[in-house]
């Protein structure tokens, strides 16, 4: 039905969303829509799985465009997940959301593409009035990543939540750029990003909070905290905010940091193994982003994926 879909696709990924997402808007050939009449609030998650599957040394493009419209007073749980194996491929995926006025959103963006593959993906949002938006994002694969969320506040007292995990190892890349833009008064936004590097791994984290001179009474809060498991491992962190109004609240903030020698000297002490120890405290500083998913069935995905790079990548 291209009439339902022609005041929304399109409009926020559009042509000033950066290189990857115009490429996506040119190529993409499938994805999803959902559309969520006023009032609609759903009792269980949907759950949208996006498969890569090639051939070893096969390359390959796949574009996938995901569209959500959250009617006023509406409520959904949504995942969004993308899986792959083989190499030489590239995902690009880009996912456009309008939560309309006292309308409620809950998206757990899942990537665990191949490790030899290539990842793109964008969420460009839209909030109304008392609405409210909560993005848990997980990156758990992908030789190159890159994460990009832009959302807008432009309801008065909208409420907006930004949750990230990322592990990396090896010689893989990992990027996030985040950019929340107040443009009306009593707006909510609290951002946090933890990140688990090994070995010769690189990371990115470009996080903005941008607040308009009429959007007095803001409360913003961007957070990016990293744990460094070798001495070879990179990260580039820069959390800032553009303020624009004097009536505001807002906290940003990084670290960079390795495990610390007093906890693993007291778990050794208990009688804990060296690897068991470090595994312990690296799971311990995930477990904050797994706990923040409400999902059951996602918490146990987590940790055990989590558990799962902990066994491969932290040596």
């Amino acid at each position: 039905d291209p009439a339902r879909l022609q005041p929304y696709l399109g409009r926020l990924a559009g042509s000033k969303g950066g290189a990857f997402t115009a490429l996506n808007s040119a190529l993409f050939t499938d994805g999803a829509v959902i559309l969520l009449p006023r009032g609609t609030a759903l009792e269980r998650p949907l759950h949208l799985l996006f498969i890569n599957s090639y051939a070893a040394g096969e390359t390959a493009v796949a574009q996938t465009r995901v569209l959500i419209v959250a009617e006023r007073g509406s409520s959904a749980s949504i995942v969004e997940e993308h899986a792959g194996v083989g190499t030489g491929y590239l995902s690009g995926a880009v996912a456009e959301l309008y939560v309309e006025d006292d309308a409620s959103i809950g998206l757990t963006r899942l990537q665990r593409e191949s490790p030899a593959a290539w990842s793109f993906s964008a969420l460009h949002a839209r909030l109304g009035r008392a609405s409210r938006l909560t993005v848990r994002s997980a990156a758990l694969g992908a030789e190159i990543a890159r994460d990009e969320i832009e959302v807008t506040l432009e309801g008065e007292g909208a409420q907006c939540r930004l949750d990230g995990l990322y592990l990396v190892d090896g010689r893989r890349h990992s990027d996030h750029w985040t950019r929340i833009v107040h443009a009306a008064p009593h707006g909510t936004s609290d951002a946090l990003y933890k990140g688990v590097l090994d070995g010769h791994a690189r990371a990115v984290f470009n996080g903005t909070v941008e607040v308009a001179p009429g959007a007095s009474q803001t409360d913003g809060k961007l957070y990016n905290k990293n744990l460094l498991l070798s001495e070879d491992g990179l990260v580039n962190t820069k959390p800032e905010f553009k303020i624009f109004n004097n009536d505001v609240q807002c906290k940003h903030g990084a670290t960079i940091g390795q495990l610390s020698a007093d906890a693993l000297f007291y778990l050794r002490s208990r009688g804990i193994g060296a690897d068991e120890a470090r595994s312990l405290l690296v799971y311990a500083f995930a477990s904050e982003m797994i706990g923040r998913e409400p999902i059951e069935a996602l918490r146990e995905a987590l940790s055990d994926g989590v558990r799962g790079w902990l066994d491969g990548g932290a040596r």
